[in-house]
């Protein structure tokens, strides 16, 4: 009688304890929106990012993790706000004259998930006349969190090849 090799008998292992191992499921969901200086009906975006939060599409429905807005006015925010919702923090928002013409970029983040490292954040000239935003986000719970790095930039004001963000 021939016996099993002892690597045939630890793959073994190894499936079995997969098997009984539970799966980790996560989503973070980042939505992009150039808001056009509030050119829109607040109601009509509110049920707009309402939507994707409860898009089950791929997996199941979760929350937005990260709202980006382009062309936003600093006179918006309060209104930008009221559209996210109050589980949802304002990062740094920097505003070099942006608002006197084409606006600025703003994020919000789910406020039970991230904290912002405001000393990392980086307000970066394009050289097109506009600037784009560099944020740096920790997952809240871990003591040793990665950062994530979000940026964002309004593509009219981000030249090819600069190479900033």
């Amino acid at each position: 009688m021939r016996y099993p090799s002892i690597m045939t008998f630890l793959v073994c292992c190894i499936c079995c304890i997969s098997c009984l191992s539970g799966i980790a499921s996560a989503q973070i969901r980042v939505v992009s929106y150039n808001s056009a200086q509030f050119n829109g009906d607040a109601t009509a975006m509110a049920a707009v990012l309402q939507a994707v939060s409860d898009d089950d599409s791929h997996g199941f429905a979760t929350p937005v993790s990260i709202f980006l807005f382009q062309e936003a006015l600093e006179s918006e925010l309060s209104t930008l706000q009221s559209v996210v919702g109050d589980g949802y923090t304002m990062a740094t928002f920097t505003d070099q004259n942006d608002s006197s013409w084409g606006g600025a970029q703003v994020m919000f983040y789910n406020a039970n998930q991230f904290i912002e490292n405001t000393a990392l954040h980086d307000d970066i000239f394009t050289g097109a006349g506009r600037h784009a935003d560099r944020w740096a986000l920790n997952v809240i719970g871990y003591s040793t969190s990665p950062t994530s790095w979000i940026s964002s930039c309004e593509t009219a004001g981000c030249p090819t090849g600069t190479g900033a963000i």
